[in-house]
């Protein structure tokens, strides 16, 4: 299963594309407890999820800084969500 901003129902295998981890809880920071921080370090670190696909380098700085990616670094890909300007 292939999710934008959010994690898909226990039991797929997924691909996560992601904007910014805001995205995962809804836009809103107040909802990203250290529980909740902890579910997402889970389930990205599950053998379900197959990679985290980043817009860009702030979103992936935004993962790296707000979950612990200790346990699936290896997962994380940094693909622009646009090409190059070409000259």
């Amino acid at each position: 299963m292939y999710c934008f901003n959010l994690l898909p129902p226990q039991g797929f295998d997924f691909i996560l594309d992601l904007e910014t981890v805001l995205g995962i809880v809804g836009y809103d920071y107040s909802k990203l407890d250290q529980k909740c921080k902890e579910y997402i370090s889970d389930r990205l670190a599950s053998e379900k999820c197959k990679a985290i696909n980043c817009w860009n380098k702030a979103a992936y700085n935004d993962l790296i800084r707000v979950i612990d990616c200790s346990r699936f670094k290896k997962k994380i890909n940094i693909i622009p969500f646009a090409g190059n300007l070409l000259n």
